[in-house]
Order: structure tokens, then C-alpha cells, then sequence
């Protein structure tokens, strides 16, 4: 029997050989390259950093108490809703930054039509990049969804700490110089008392002065009751406000929803209709061509018969 080794080897070198020859399967060039997804991923980090922030300040935030080493000064609290408040507004404009480049970038996608385009088996770049502006316009609606979430939060913690020192200051007012007439008033019943004898007329000119004093300070403690119920009023209605502002909020959220809803419909509808249009524009090629094809067929017959 003849020894095949050396021939297997043949037959195994030619096939390594073109295995390696082999292209490998590259990227399409249609293919994106952008730093959108790296961008998105560092906005919602951001974001977590934010919410993570809301939660570790809130017990320390919401404190009243100044004298403990949990609550803190209203001067920090008031620069922690500054600088919260800036870092929000800064997320605003660049999630507004990106939905603008997502758009304009979706307008200006590249069409495929020609002559020979109804010869493609599958369009692989325009379900690409219908899939890619689909999966783009989610995460936007998302991130938008997300920071919407965490600004209501940490509004929703302003209001109840403000709400808090209203209240705190209304009782403060309330209590405030308590009975600081009461020191000059003793006195003046001691000296009454160490008096051994009182005519009838000085009796009745302190009893009017006491009169006149008592009617003084229920007046005064008239006046402090309409300006506890002013503040009271007041109060009432800045919740009032602070409800439809919530409201107008929750409001203008839904009308942003349903308009990106909308336009990621009028999309999909564009693009159905972009591709119903290529696909009549093909047909109406096909037809063409037909057609110019028969007339030189019967133009090859006709000089054939003649």
C-alpha cells in the first residue's frame, strides 16, 4: 500500500492556505461612529450621582434644628438649591444639545435609490438606521423621563423645607416678647399695694389707666391675630401655587410625551412612505425598462422578417 502522507499534507497546507486568503467580515461603511452613546451613558451617570446626592442630604436638609450637627445652616441650604438648580439647568440644555444633533442627524441620513436598487435582495442600511434612530430616541425620552424624576424630587424636598421654617418662624412670631410688659406692670401693683391709704379718686384714675391699658393690649393682641391669619392666608396660597405649578408641570411633561410619541410616529410614517415611494419608483423602473427592452425586441424582429 502506498504511502498518502505526504500527499495529505498537500491537501491540508493548500486548505490553511485558503482559509488565511479568506477575507474577513468587515464593518459596513454606513456604519456609525459617534460618541452619542458615550455621551448618554455620562449624562445618566450624572444623573445617578444627583439622585444618590438627593438621598444622602435629605435627613440633614430637611432638619430644623440648627443647634445639632445634622442640620445644617440655612445659608448652605439655600447654596445647595443654587448650585442644584444650575447643575439641573445645565442637564436641560445639554440633553437639548443632543436631541438637536439626533434630529439634524437623522435628516441628513443618506438615501439609497437608483436604477438597479429593486435588484437588492434586503436594504441592511435603512433598517440600520431606522433601527438605530428608534433605539436613539428612546434612550433620549428616557434620560429626559429621568432628570424630569430626580428635579421633582429635590423640588419636592424644597417645598417641604421651606414649608418648615414658615412654619418654625410663624411660631417664633407668636412666641416672641412674651409678657415683656408683665415686668413693668408688677411693680406698679407693689407700689400700689405699699400705698396704706388711696383716695377714691386715685383709685378710679388706676382703674381707668388699667382699663385703658387692658383695652390697649387687646387691641394689639387683635392686630397680632389679623397678622397670623394674613400669614396663615399667605401660606394657603403659596401651596396653592406650588400645586398648579405641579400640575402645570405634570402637564407640560404628558404634552412633551405625547408630542415625541407624535413625531417618532410622523417618522415611521415618513419613512414608510419614503419606502412605499421607492418601491413604486422601482416598479415604475422595472416597467421602463420593460418597455425598452420589448421595443427592441420587436425593433431586432422586424429587421429580422425584413
Amino acid at each position: 500500500m502506498t504511502d498518502l502522507t505526504p500527499l495529505f499534507r498537500q491537501c491540508v497546507d493548500i486548505v490553511q492556505q485558503e482559509y488565511k486568503t479568506q477575507p474577513t467580515t468587515a464593518k459596513q461603511p454606513y456604519y456609525l461612529n459617534d460618541t452619542f452613546i458615550k455621551e448618554t451613558t455620562a449624562f445618566f451617570h450624572v444623573l445617578t450621582n444627583l439622585n444618590q446626592f438627593i438621598n444622602e442630604t435629605k435627613s440633614s436638609y430637611l432638619a430644623i434644628n440648627d443647634d445639632t450637627k445634622l442640620a445644617g445652616s440655612i445659608d448652605d441650604k439655600n447654596k445647595i438649591d443654587e448650585e442644584f438648580n444650575y447643575k439641573v439647568q445645565q442637564m436641560y440644555k445639554r440633553l437639548n444639545h443632543l436631541e438637536t444633533y439626533e434630529t439634524k442627524r437623522q435628516s441628513l441620513l443618506p438615501k439609497t435609490s437608483g436604477w438597479f436598487s429593486f435588484l437588492d435582495e434586503s436594504n441592511d442600511q435603512d433598517i440600520y438606521f431606522e433601527t438605530l434612530a428608534n433605539h436613539r430616541m428612546q434612550i433620549l425620552r428616557f434620560l429626559m423621563e429621568t432628570l424630569n424624576h430626580v428635579n421633582k424630587r429635590f423640588e419636592n424636598i424644597q417645598q417641604k423645607r421651606l414649608a418648615r421654617e414658615r412654619q418654625l418662624n410663624l411660631l417664633n412670631f407668636q412666641n416672641f416678647e412674651d409678657g415683656e410688659e408683665l415686668e413693668d406692670v408688677f411693680p406698679t401693683l407693689d407700689q400700689i399695694q405699699q400705698v396704706p391709704e388711696l383716695s377714691q379718686q386715685q383709685i378710679q384714675q388706676l382703674e381707668t389707666e388699667n382699663q385703658e391699658f387692658l383695652n390697649m393690649k387687646t387691641s394689639q393682641l387683635k392686630q397680632v391675630e389679623k397678622v397670623q391669619q394674613s400669614i396663615l392666608d399667605i401660606v394657603n396660597i403659596q401651596n396653592e401655587l406650588a400645586f398648579k405649578l405641579q400640575d402645570q408641570g405634570q402637564q407640560i411633561e404628558s404634552l412633551m410625551d405625547s408630542h415625541a410619541d407624535v413625531q417618532t410616529e410622523v417618522q415611521m410614517g415618513n419613512r414608510t412612505l419614503s419606502q412605499a415611494t421607492k418601491k413604486n419608483k422601482r416598479g415604475a423602473n422595472m416597467l421602463v425598462m420593460l418597455c425598452i427592452v420589448l421595443g427592441v425586441l420587436l425593433v431586432l424582429v422586424d429587421y429580422v422578417s425584413f
